[in-house]
């Protein structure tokens, strides 16, 4: 694979990987890249107050929501997830070392950027995340917000918060016994899972909504679809990230409650992860997103272990830029330099 430096503002790029070689599937004639069963080597729970356990603690189980009801019930004593990266991969790295089995992985990561890898053919949004080295030599992979992201976020209306909360109720509809307890975003649990794509062993760490009959359950929020194209745009982006999110940690359903525009959910669906790709094959294809992904820990691989012969310590910045069509890895003091330019 041919490494391009070249330069981003005032900063020097250490490699650069263009995406359009590989963002329609392997070349013709080649088997699409395989994706083994994930595998739970491990858990962990975080409480009300932040504290980590490693247990099960924190792992709720489905029953059916009682509909109609209004997903904004409950809004103004809602306590959001505090917005601390550091405090997420310090649980991250400790269950990495905790865990036997995660410790043949070469990536440490959380879904979050497994899932920013494999949709990048279909995406027209900027991401980074984070490259540093832990001790045994396993690549960990940090959760970024970018430039974009912070300034969405600094800039949210009252109804965009109210309809971000839409989602957390109706986890509490289909987990809580108790409907008058005030939904806390920062209850939740964790598993941790070893998953191989391609000749790529990756440690992956992802929230997980409940369980139903010893099977994980993915749980979402969509409007009701009443049109031709809101059905269209469900399948294309909505059912995209929906079957990305379950596949890659092997949840096998999809729960989808819909609801009006005021947030009265009247509907829930259940879908079948494995027979979503069926669903959304006019817009994307699994084989696509997966092989993106294999070439890009590949190129990932090569270009961190270059970096790291001349500085052992470098922490490193992944960014992809979608007008450049490409993803760049840069040292992590040159990138912040790069967005302040």
């Amino acid at each position: 694979m041919r490494i391009v430096s070249s330069v981003i503002g005032m900063s020097s790029v250490i490699s650069r990987l263009p995406v359009g070689p590989h963002a329609r599937g392997p070349p013709k004639g080649q088997p699409s890249t395989p994706y083994a069963q994930p595998v739970e080597v491990g858990a962990f729970s975080r409480d009300r107050a932040g504290g980590v356990h490693y247990d099960r603690r924190a792992l709720r189980t489905y029953r059916e929501p009682r509909l109609p009801s209004p997903l904004s019930a409950g809004f103004n004593d809602f306590v959001p997830k505090r917005n601390d990266l550091a405090a997420s991969e310090a649980a991250l790295v400790a269950a990495a070392e905790k865990f036997p089995d995660a410790k043949r992985a070469a990536f440490v990561t959380y879904r979050n950027n497994l899932n920013k890898l494999c949709a990048t053919p279909y995406s027209d949004d900027d991401w980074e995340m984070g490259v540093s080295r832990l001790a045994d030599g396993r690549a960990l992979l940090s959760v970024r917000e970018t430039e974009r992201r912070r300034r969405n976020d600094a800039a949210q209306t009252d109804d965009e918060r109210l309809w971000s909360f839409f989602g957390y109720r109706f986890e509490a509809l289909c987990t809580d016994d108790d409907a008058t307890r005030p939904v806390d975003a920062n209850e939740e649990f964790v598993g941790v899972f070893a998953c191989k794509l391609g000749d790529h062993r990756v440690c992956v760490a992802a929230e997980i909504d409940c369980e139903d009959d010893g099977g994980y359950v993915e749980l979402k929020t969509n409007k009701l679809l009443t049109t031709p194209r809101q059905v269209r745009t469900f399948e294309r982006f909505k059912l995209f990230k929906f079957w990305l999110q379950s596949f890659l940690v092997g949840t096998p359903a999809v729960v989808v409650g819909f609801r009006d525009d005021a947030g009265e959910c009247s509907k829930r669906q259940r879908f079948d992860t494995l027979k979503l790709p069926a669903l959304g094959a006019k817009h994307w294809q699994p084989r696509v997103a997966l092989h993106f992904a294999d070439s890009a820990l590949s190129w990932l691989g090569d270009a961190t272990r270059a970096a790291w012969a001349d500085e052992p310590d470098a922490e490193l910045v992944v960014r992809f830029e979608p007008s450049e069509r490409s993803v760049v890895l840069l040292r992590a003091d040159r990138a912040k330099k790069a967005r302040t330019d």
